[in-house]
C-alpha cells in the first residue's frame, strides 16, 4: 500500500485524528492543571506571606503597647514622687518653716502642671491618631498665613519673657482643606521645644507656598542635636536629654504629636539639624 493509499485508507485517518485529539486533550487538561496548581500554590504562598505579615503586625503592636505602658507609667512616676514627697513633708507632725512649707507647695504646683500636660498630650495623640476619613473631608479650606500670625501674636510675648528674639521671616498666603487649630498646635509645640532645649538667641518662623504646598519652618541657631539622634526624634516618650527635657517639664510626646498632625494632613515633618548650629524643623501639608 502507498503512503497515498494508507492516508486515503478511512480507519488509518481516523486512528491518527483520535491519537491527535487525544493527545490536545492531555496536553490541555495537564496544561489546565498545572494552572490550577500554580494559582493554588499562589494563592497559599500569599495566604501564607499574609499571616506572616498579620503575624509581624501583631508584634509590633504588641512592642508598641508594652513600651507605651512602661514609658507611660515611668513618665507618671516622675511626678508623682515629687508629689508624694511634698505631701508628706507638708503632713508631718513637725511643721515646716515658712520658707520650706513654699517650697513644697511650688513642687506640688509644678509637678501636677507636669502630670496635666502629660495627660493633655495623650488625650490629643489619641484624638488625631483615631480622626476618620470622614472628618478628614469635613476640614474647612483655610489660609495658613493666618494660623501663623496668630502663632506669633501667642508667642511673641512668651519668646520675649525667655530673652528669645521671635522672628517672622515669610508668611506667603496658602489656602488648603486643614484643621487649622491642629496646625496652631503643630507650630506652637515646635515653638516652644526651641524656647525650652535650643539656647538660642533668635526663633526664625516661615511660611511659603511650594509647588501649592505649604512649607511651614521653625529655626534656631542653638545648641543643635546630634545626627543619631535624628531618626527617632519624633517617637512617643524619646528624649535627646532625658534629665533636662524632665526639668523642663517636657512630656516626650510634643515632636510625636506634630508628626501625627502632618501625617492628618497627608503631609509630612522633617527635621535637619548640626551640633552647635541649630535645628530647623519643616512641616509640609
Amino acid at each position: 500500500m502507498t503512503p497515498t493509499e494508507s492516508i486515503l485508507n478511512f480507519p488509518y485517518a481516523y486512528g491518527l485524528i483520535l491519537a491527535a485529539a487525544i493527545g490536545a486533550i492531555t496536553a490541555a487538561t495537564i496544561y489546565h492543571f498545572l494552572r490550577k496548581t500554580r494559582a493554588k500554590v499562589a494563592q497559599l504562598v500569599s495566604e501564607r506571606d499574609t499571616k506572616e505579615k498579620l503575624i509581624e503586625e501583631m508584634r509590633k503592636l504588641e512592642k508598641f503597647r508594652r513600651d507605651f505602658i512602661s514609658n507611660l507609667t515611668h513618665e507618671i512616676r516622675t511626678p508623682l514622687t515629687g508629689i508624694l514627697g511634698a505631701v508628706e513633708l507638708l503632713s508631718d507632725e513637725e511643721p515646716l518653716n515658712d520658707s520650706d512649707r513654699i517650697a513644697m507647695l511650688k513642687v506640688l504646683k509644678n509637678e501636677s502642671i507636669r502630670l496635666d500636660k502629660l495627660a493633655q498630650d495623650i488625650l490629643a495623640l489619641a484624638r488625631i491618631e483615631h480622626t476618620t476619613d470622614e472628618a478628614k473631608r469635613a476640614f474647612a479650606i483655610c489660609d495658613i498665613s493666618d494660623v501663623i500670625k496668630n502663632v506669633f501674636t501667642l508667642m511673641k510675648p512668651k519668646t520675649a519673657a525667655a530673652g528669645i528674639g521671635l522672628i517672622l521671616l515669610k508668611n506667603e498666603s496658602v489656602k488648603t482643606a486643614c484643621d487649622a487649630h491642629l496646625i496652631e498646635e503643630a507650630i506652637l509645640n515646635l515653638i516652644e521645644n526651641a524656647i525650652r532645649y535650643s539656647n538660642s538667641l533668635t526663633i526664625e518662623l516661615s511660611l511659603e507656598s511650594v509647588g501649592g504646598r505649604a512649607k511651614i519652618t521653625v529655626s534656631d541657631k542653638g545648641v543643635g542635636i546630634d545626627k543619631k539622634h535624628l531618626p527617632r526624634l519624633f517617637e512617643r516618650f524619646y528624649r535627646v536629654d532625658k534629665a533636662r527635657s524632665r526639668e523642663q517639664g517636657g512630656t516626650g510626646l510634643g515632636l510625636a504629636i506634630v508628626k501625627h498632625i502632618a501625617q492628618l494632613h497627608e503631609g509630612e515633618v522633617s527635621v535637619t539639624s548640626n551640633l552647635g548650629e541649630g535645628c530647623t524643623f519643616t512641616i509640609f501639608i
